[in-house]
């Protein structure tokens, strides 16, 4: 298996598949309504909502990258964008977006070839390596945020 299988798999997995670590993003994310993302059950924490952005900010960011733009971290509300509405509607329209942004970023991957993996980015002191796997652990961690998040609905 290549690198970028490698990395590929560890996206698909963390996102929808089997990961090791526990739920998927997606898994933890399955059946939740708009009035469950909106709740702050830590109140200085955010919401699952808030988390979609922000997770889906940071795949579109890196997507991005791969396309040959300047790497920019976000900050603000690039980086934690506001929620727009608390329907359902908007609700499903934000897990859509978060879903169709990671497979774009898992077809974007998979087109990569291994040795440009090892670069540094323009500008940068990192590489498209550390920052691929930076978004496969953004995910877990985020993911895990919104395991705890949905325990506190029971």
């Amino acid at each position: 298996m290549s690198e970028i299988e490698c990395i590929v798999d560890l996206l698909q997995g963390g996102h929808n598949g089997s990961p090791w670590h526990g739920p998927s993003l997606m898994q933890n994310l399955n059946g939740l309504t708009a009035e469950d993302a909106v709740q702050k059950p830590i109140p200085s924490a955010h919401c699952v909502w808030e988390l979609v952005q922000h997770v889906t900010a940071w795949i579109n960011e890196t997507i991005n990258v791969i396309d040959g733009q300047q790497y920019a971290p976000l900050a603000g509300e690039q980086d934690w964008p506001a929620i727009s509405g608390t329907d359902d509607a908007g609700w499903q329209s934000a897990v859509e977006i978060l879903d169709s942004s990671m497979q774009a970023l898992i077809a974007a991957v998979g087109e990569l070839q291994d040795d440009a993996l090892w670069p540094n980015l323009p500008g940068m002191e990192f590489n498209m390596y550390w920052l691929l796997l930076g978004v496969v652990q953004h995910q877990a961690y985020h993911a895990g945020q919104i395991g705890l998040i949905r325990k506190s609905f029971a």
